[in-house]
């Protein structure tokens, strides 16, 4: 789940699908010459992924469901996204995260896991906490989930 907590109007990057499956809030490099979303790598060029709600007859006859029901959740593989690059000064929250719950107390620095395991592309701790663009807010409830909020900094 990616929440803006505190945005700015900004153009979204529409036009790339998901090279493999992820969930919405989760970290992300971009693949310009295949136009993909790809698992990161580096922290040099980092985008926060999302989409649109899917609307099909399933869901529509199903009711009221919550945002973050599994369905609406996950991309699939080759599905377009929506890259937001983040901006200083921004706010957000995302429930794509790994660690302890000291971790991610406010005023700690995160980054994005690059290692290639189930982390990869989630928030965790910055080792020693080195600075980085992400400042954490503390972890936030919405909906009984629990989210770590974090501002872009410069």
């Amino acid at each position: 789940m990616l929440r803006n907590l505190q945005g700015t109007i900004k153009n979204v990057d529409a036009q790339n699908k998901a090279a493999v499956a992820m969930k919405r809030g989760m970290f992300v490099n971009k693949d310009v010459a295949n136009k993909k979303a790809i698992l990161p790598t580096n922290v040099d060029e980092i985008y926060m992924v999302n989409r649109g709600l899917v609307n099909d007859a399933l869901l529509s006859i199903a009711g009221t469901l919550s945002d973050y029901e599994t369905v609406l959740e996950t991309i699939k593989a080759d599905e377009f996204v929506d890259l937001i690059a983040p901006t200083i000064g921004e706010r957000w929250a995302t429930d794509a995260f790994d660690g302890v719950d000291a971790d991610f107390e406010a005023g700690k620095y995160l980054t994005v896991s690059l290692v290639v395991d189930a982390k990869q592309g989630k928030l965790i701790a910055s080792p020693t906490n080195t600075k980085t663009h992400i400042k954490s807010l503390g972890k936030i409830t919405d909906n009984t989930h629990t989210l770590v909020a974090f501002e872009y900094v410069a």
